[in-house]
């Protein structure tokens, strides 16, 4: 193998097979693509689902199959759904003779494990080093490109788009989400002639949705609010007094001991919450919204119909209005961002239950409730509920927050937070069995019998169980398009669906993360993928999370246990330390044993070259306080093998911060910091 070839934990193993052998030095590379590969490819490549290193080898060896249709590359995906399974194939895997002599294949555990052509590969990066070597082609030619400085850089299949095409429009955006919009404004801005669909579909029990998705009506700006409003009551309840605000006190005008009494008095008088207020408000804040983007895509020239769009070809759509009237409008390119809907409660009863997309629309308060779920919006609405006053069980069938992005460590810290701090009632190991309706008091309430044989009574109860999506309206399967049968989500590569010329983007497609921000960089990038010269997509493996309660925790990149599946135990340094936000050093209710409202936070690096793979933060604006963060992150994480550029920890730490704020506690880690259990 020539020496200029990029070595990056490329195995020496393959330097005297076949595999290869025919690969010309860098430099005597043709600069135009290829017709065909000079050699016939098969790639195995095992990995567990929830593993974005193996969804990113996936995607990218898929992606080939689709530039190279003819056979010359082959992907056999062996897909496990948890890790644990994936381990137990992976040590038969490794029994097979050609591995045995092979100590690369025999020291690997983390996911993937890719094969070549029989012989051991490696991991993602080692793959991903291997296609950017062999498949290297000149962004003249059009449909693929190399990467040079990025790790975002996709491969993209000619879909077939002529711009002398007899289509009505360039492209179809089919749903008016956060992904939508964004796709269909910056398409028309590069050029194109965009027709937006968006059809106005309420809820089972009539909260309304619109332009904007549910992210603008029914979820992340309105849960977002509403959160804000609990805050600013536990601001109120807590912190004030603490920092000398008396409501209804005259300063001196009756005794220490009568005036902290007179201040208790008027200050639970004061602190009480009306609902409808709140929903008003955000109501009429979502409304503006939804002008303001209707706006925006009228100055950018999107021709926009709220309308249903149902494929009747692969290039035609059946559109239908509220009002009737149907028609048919073709496309040369189509791309599918119709978002998802609550999981509804599936049990006897179950329509007694609410959905999170219903919940800020209530006409009153909900009382005393039951949260079912154990993801992010679960735990959200449980807590900024239990913020305003209400009586809170949140019931989950195991633990809280299982993606395993999430730290478990600071997982089980905001648990105890919630539990003994803010008395959330937490039932675990539990599902409903059935809801009834029953009176008490003069009012409607829902008898919940769960799992356990035990029964509670509630005013309101919530089903947060995921997202699915219906793909049924659209006729998907009508045109052949493949979806995953376990989720009900499009497959893709990238964002191309099995019809080339038909994209999807959003949760609609498998794999995606489901947020709404997501969406909106996926729907921008795609278009300038379709409508310019760029082939840069969202950096999978650096989004940074966060989960909204009034303690706050947010994070971007590996958590403790992923950092683990990757990297060498030796190799892994965890540092770990507790802080003080000042807004809370001088209140009781916070600092003390009760409150167990300390900061915290956790770096995992990479010893070999210091590289920070992920940071975890529990506190005060820990979203804000990540999000700057993942800048400095975003296009150079590299879990594998350290490649490229990298955050640091010396770089982190060595950082100047700004005294007295919360996210010095981050670059000064190295002051504070103790090592995780069992660390050197």
């Amino acid at each position: 193998m020539s020496e200029n070839f990029p070595r990056t934990n490329i195995p020496d193993g393959l330097d005297a097979g076949s595999i290869i052998a025919h690969v010309p030095p860098s430099d005597e590379l043709p600069q135009k693509m290829r017709t065909k590969p000079p050699l016939e490819f098969t790639f195995e490549v095992g990995g567990y689902n929830s593993c974005s290193f193996f969804q990113k080898a996936t995607k990218l060896v898929s992606a080939l199959t689709l530039l190279y249709p003819d056979g010359y590359i082959r992907c056999q995906e062996q897909n496990f759904p948890t890790r644990d399974a994936y381990r137990a194939w992976l040590s038969e895997r490794k029994m097979a003779p050609q591995f045995n002599a092979d100590p690369r294949a025999q020291a690997h555990t983390s996911s993937p494990f890719v094969v070549l052509n029989g012989t051991f590969l490696g991991g993602c990066d080692d793959t991903i080093a291997f296609c950017r070597h062999y498949f290297v082609v000149d962004k003249s030619v059009g449909g693929v490109s190399r990467a040079e400085d990025t790790e975002t850089e996709v491969l993209q299949a000619p879909d077939g788009f002529d711009k002398q095409h007899t289509y009505d429009y360039d492209l179809i955006v089919i749903g008016g989400g956060s992904g939508g919009c964004a796709c269909a404004e910056e398409a028309s801005l590069l050029g194109a002639r965009v027709l937006l669909l968006d059809y106005k579909n309420p809820s089972p029990r009539g909260a309304a949705r619109g332009l904007g998705g549910t992210s603008v009506n029914a979820s992340c700006i309105p849960r977002h609010l509403f959160h804000i409003g609990s805050a600013l009551g536990e601001t109120i309840a807590v912190d004030l007094p603490a920092f000398g605000w008396e409501f209804g006190v005259e300063s001196g005008a009756t005794r220490q001991d009568e005036r902290a009494t007179q201040a208790e008095d008027e200050r639970q008088q004061m602190h009480h919450h009306s609902w409808s207020i709140l929903r008003d408000n955000v109501q009429a804040y979502t409304r503006r919204l939804k002008f303001e983007l209707r706006l925006k895509l009228r100055d950018a020239r999107v021709t926009y119909f709220n309308k249903l769009g149902r494929f009747w070809d692969a290039h035609t759509l059946d559109v239908q209005g509220d009002h009737g009237g149907t028609g048919r409008l073709t496309g040369a390119r189509f791309v599918i961002a119709v978002g998802d809907r609550p999981q509804p409660l599936d049990c006897p009863g179950g329509e007694l239950a609410i959905t999170t997309d219903e919940l800020f629309s209530l006409e009153r308060a909900p009382g005393e409730t039951c949260v079912v779920g154990v993801g992010h919006i679960a735990v959200e609405c449980a807590d900024l509920l239990r913020g305003m006053g209400h009586t809170v069980t949140l019931a989950v069938r195991s633990t809280i927050l299982q993606d395993e992005e999430y730290d478990r460590e600071c997982v089980e810290k905001l648990e105890e937070h919630l539990t003994k701090a803010r008395r959330l009632r937490l039932l675990q190991g539990v599902v409903p069995l059935s809801l009834a309706l029953e009176e008490a008091g003069g009012r409607k309430k829902v008898r919940v019998t769960f799992s356990s044989g035990n029964a509670c009574v509630f005013d309101t109860v919530i089903a947060a169980l995921g997202r699915i999506v219906d793909l049924e309206a659209l006729n998907t399967d009508g045109i052949g398009l493949a979806v995953d049968p376990e989720n009900g989500r499009l497959r893709c590569q990238g964002e191309q669906t099995t019809q080339a010329h038909i994209y999807a983007i959003g949760s609609v497609r498998t794999g995606s993360p489901e947020q709404a921000t997501c969406a909106a960089q996926a729907g921008k990038l795609l278009a300038r993928k379709m409508f310019g010269s760029s082939q840069v997509g969202v950096n999978d493996a650096v989004i940074p999370r966060r989960i909204l309660t009034l303690w706050e925790y947010a994070c971007v990149g590996l958590s403790e246990a992923q950092a683990r599946a990757v990297v060498e135990g030796k190799d892994l340094k965890v540092y770990r330390a507790s802080f003080t936000p000042l807004e809370w050093a001088i209140v009781p209710e916070r600092t003390g044993p009760e409150g167990t409202r300390d900061g915290f936070l956790k770096v995992v690096v990479r010893r070999s070259d210091d590289c920070v793979l992920g940071l975890h933060y529990l506190g005060p604006h820990a979203g804000e306080v990540i999000e700057g963060f993942a800048v400095a992150m975003n296009g150079q994480l590299c879990a594998e093998n350290g490649a490229g550029k990298s955050l640091t920890y010396a770089q982190l730490v060595s950082t100047t911060g700004i005294h007295p704020y919360s996210a010095l506690s981050v670059i000064q880690s190295s002051r504070l910091t103790t090592l995780s259990p069992g660390q050197a």
